[in-house]
């Protein structure tokens, strides 16, 4: 009989992909938007000895703004889709690594059927697995869901809304989370503060502070038109995105504790989640 292995499950490297694509995501939309607002990069040329010309020398400053234009949607567009692979990775780590510890315990799942089921579904899909077989499940799951069809709107229609992008009739409703900032005084009443903030805030009742709140947001497109997101809107979906991070990553830790496995709280404690 052979002896039994220790095996150690590094659970943070679960979550890596995540954490690396929400960093890419803003990092790489905050590179490319800047570069789309800013006049003086008009250079639209590929680097190199030998030039290859896909746009006429006499592309007027109208055509150059809708270029930059559209690039700032692209770069958008390749962001969410940065982090819905990012997560969808991260999920399959999670439902490989409960397929194994299930296994091990003498709990086995249809492990074959249900493996095969995941890879080939997307983030709804692989999110219901979680839950079915392992009780994991995200509370932003119908957001998750917009974004993806968000996603598929603009990778695949160049953001123009078809049918098959509406999640409700006629028309595809963005869900997302995003942070509201206000000031209470002490009376308790709580003044909200504008979305985007571009002066000094000044307290005017003594004895008030800053608060803030999570609250849903979401926003309509209607089937035909074209999806156009701005920037806040942008950095609240990747917003979201960290919320579903920092959500699911304790559950996991849970599930684990609740099968019996040993956990290193130490190690799971780790601080190397996105900003």
């Amino acid at each position: 009989m052979d002896a039994p292995r220790l095996v150690q499950i590094d659970l943070d490297a679960l979550w890596e992909p995540l954490a690396v694509g929400l960093q890419r995501a803003g990092v790489f939309a905050g590179l490319g938007i800047n570069a789309a607002n800013d006049p003086r990069l008009v250079n639209h040329r590929l680097p190199g000895s030998i030039k290859m010309i896909f746009v006429p020398d006499a592309i007027t400053d109208e055509q150059l703004a809708e270029c930059k234009h559209e690039f700032g949607l692209w770069i958008l567009g390749n962001a969410l889709r940065e982090a819905l692979e990012a997560l969808e990775t991260s999920l399959e780590n999670v439902f490989r690594a409960c397929s194994f510890v299930a296994a091990a315990m003498g709990k086995p799942v249809a492990i074959e059927t249900a493996a095969k089921a995941f890879v080939n579904g997307g983030i709804g899909k692989r999110l219901k697995l979680l839950q079915a077989h392992f009780g994991i499940d995200s509370d932003r799951r119908i957001h998750l869901q917009s974004i993806v069809n968000l996603r598929n709107c603009l990778t695949h229609r160049r953001g123009f809304v078809a049918e098959r992008d509406c999640n409700e009739p006629g028309r595809l409703l963005l869900k997302y989370q995003r942070l509201k900032f206000g000031i209470q005084r002490p009376n308790g009443e709580i003044v909200e503060l504008p979305e985007e903030i571009t002066a000094p805030i000044h307290v005017d009742v003594p004895g008030s502070w800053m608060v803030m709140q999570y609250v849903e947001a979401e926003k309509p497109f209607p089937l035909g038109a074209r999806v156009l997101l701005s920037v806040p809107e942008m950095r609240d979906i990747l917003f979201t995105f960290d919320r579903v991070f920092r959500e699911m990553k304790p559950r996991v830790v849970e599930h684990f504790r609740a099968m019996g496995v040993p956990i290193n709280e130490k190690l799971a404690g780790r601080n190397d989640e996105p900003a």
